[in-house]
């Protein structure tokens, strides 16, 4: 049903916003693709789509994807970026946030095509 679109869809431009904003205001590249990662997690949960306690964010990310919550790559694309923020020792910088940004704008137009409503 289309209330239900819209829910998911409202959880969904609220991830976006926190990670945005975690992008915004977080120096460290790291911390802060780590935090927009989060955001997009907690709002998956929010929506009935938890990570469970031995489930990658791949196996997450898939049962999303094939639960019809999210569409696109640009979800995956956000994915790859935590798990190289999160366990890589390599510095991250000004390349890596640019790729979180962009994949999120890409989550917001995406959710602007599909409800046609504002993404921010």
């Amino acid at each position: 049903p289309r209330v239900i679109e819209d829910e998911t869809a409202k959880d969904l431009r609220e991830a976006v916003v926190q990670g945005r904003a975690a992008l915004d205001s977080i120096d460290d590249a790291r911390a802060a693709i780590i935090a927009c990662y989060m955001a997009m997690e907690r709002r998956l949960a929010d929506r009935g789509t938890a990570r469970g306690s031995t489930e990658t964010p791949d196996e997450l990310l898939a049962r999303a994807v094939s639960s019809g919550v999210v569409h696109g790559a640009a979800a995956g694309r956000l994915t790859a970026l935590f798990y190289e923020a999160r366990f890589s020792s390599h510095p991250l910088g000004s390349g890596q946030r640019e790729a979180a940004s962009a994949a999120l704008d890409e989550l917001a137009g995406g959710l602007a095509a599909t409800t046609g409503g504002d993404p921010s």
